[in-house]
């Protein structure tokens, strides 16, 4: 009987999905059941909405905003429980995405940022990673600051096993910025495994869960890709370091400041290391992280 729902699922049948999913209520064995009805009854709602949009863009819009606030109110539900429905409600999502961006000027071929990045992302969730990576990849190109987008093409990486790439650009866009990178959108299962494990070790929620996962990427050996820093980048790495100092002076232990200075002392000491500088200075830095948490510092010595 899941088959059945999962067939319903791929076919956007909500109506239908429901109707079993109501009949296996009544086996206590069905693990499946309550978290299939939340999936029915929210697309349902979206799918009555859906009907106020004529234009094949705002349709499509609505539909891959719509995924995004799913996700993040049921991804680790389905994981837990029915994680064969994800795959099912992607093709059916996606394909409907992509459909109405295809019918509406070439937007696939635009140069607009916003653009490669939507149809990128939902290439992606079809399982067409070669062709969502040189979406992914122009949408960087007009905005090189972007965390989000650059975590995108990290997980875009990931997901054709170029590991080594993906793990490279997923440190850059954490040391950019954490709050952009959207942890609930992410496929590669180096990423998704880590996730699960900082929530199984730990009581960080939302905002705060963000900032602690590279730190745990590190420290769990994750983040084991380097590469050389510009003199630029070490000074703004530097100026940074010194700005949380003094924050976490001034305000005390704020959500994003720890985990922000642990992070950038990782960094700090990855530059001294490939420097060759004096056991001393990366002391020091050492020191500086015991200090600032003692649990984070003997995991990474460890």
């Amino acid at each position: 009987m899941q088959n059945q729902v999962l067939f319903f699922f791929e076919q956007g049948q909500f109506a239908e999905a429901e109707k079993v999913l109501k009949e296996r209520l009544l086996d206590e064995q069905c693990p499946y059941g309550r978290t299939g009805l939340k999936v029915c009854q929210f697309w349902s709602g979206r799918l009555e909405q859906l009907e106020k949009w004529q234009d094949d863009t705002l349709r499509g819009d609505f539909l891959y905003g719509q995924w995004f606030r799913f996700i993040e109110l049921y991804r680790w539900d389905l994981l837990r429980d029915f994680e064969s429905a994800l795959p099912a409600l992607k093709a059916w999502l996606f394909h409907q995405v992509i459909n109405s961006y295809e019918r509406t000027m070439g937007m696939i071929r635009t140069a607009d940022t916003e653009s490669h990045l939507k149809v990128g992302r939902s290439l992606k969730y079809l399982g067409r990673y070669e062709e969502a990576l040189p979406l992914v990849e122009k949408a960087l190109k007009y905005h090189r600051s972007s965390s989000e987008i650059m975590a995108e093409l990290a997980d875009c990486y990931g997901l054709i096993n170029e590991v080594e790439l993906s793990k490279a650009l997923f440190r850059e866009a954490y040391l950019v910025d954490p709050q952009g990178v959207k942890l609930a959108l992410l496929e590669s299962s180096f990423m998704i495994r880590l996730c699960e494990r900082v929530m199984k070790e730990t009581d960080y929620k939302d905002r705060e869960f963000n900032e602690w996962i590279p730190v745990f990427a590190v420290v769990y050996g994750i983040f084991d890709v380097k590469r050389e820093m510009k003199q630029e980048e070490i000074g703004m790495l530097k100026q940074s370091i010194y700005s949380l100092k003094s924050d976490l002076k001034e305000a005390g232990r704020e959500w994003k400041t720890v985990p922000r200075l642990l992070y950038r002392y990782f960094w700090l000491i990855d530059l001294y290391r490939s420097q060759g500088a004096s056991q001393n200075l990366i002391r020091q830095v050492l020191m500086d992280i015991q200090l600032l948490d003692p649990q984070i510092y003997q995991l990474y010595m460890n």
